[in-house]
């Protein structure tokens, strides 16, 4: 989705910017340099995982063996490299967090070893 505002960023700020005549409220929403910046990085950021878990959710079958593999791949793709711009490294930060903490708890990873016969 941020894709698509991103390829249509000409024709949504036209389209903004003929609604600032009319209205108070459309001031507000022409899209800046900064707020394509964001997108630019967000973009960048979350695609590759967009792009593995579209893949993944068109398998008729997904069973828990596959979930250790896909924190792995997850790990790797969200690891913050040094020329990150300070959001995407806040970006993957918070999503190797959350996985972390949703996936740390010992059962939990017992089940998944089990699964993945490690």
């Amino acid at each position: 989705m941020v894709n698509r505002v991103l390829e249509q960023q000409k024709a949504i700020t036209r389209v903004l910017a003929r609604n600032t005549d009319r209205s108070k409220f459309a001031r507000g929403n022409i899209l800046t340099w900064q707020d394509i910046q964001v997108l630019e990085v967000i973009d960048k950021t979350l695609t590759p995982l967009a792009e593995f878990t579209d893949a993944l959710s068109g398998e008729q079958y997904v069973s828990v063996s596959s979930v250790k593999p896909v924190l792995h791949l997850f790990e790797s793709l969200m690891a913050v490299k040094e020329d990150d711009p300070a959001l995407a490294r806040s970006i993957k930060t918070t999503i190797l967090q959350y996985l972390q903490e949703k996936y740390s708890d010992p059962k939990t990873q017992a089940l998944l070893d089990i699964a993945t016969m490690q």
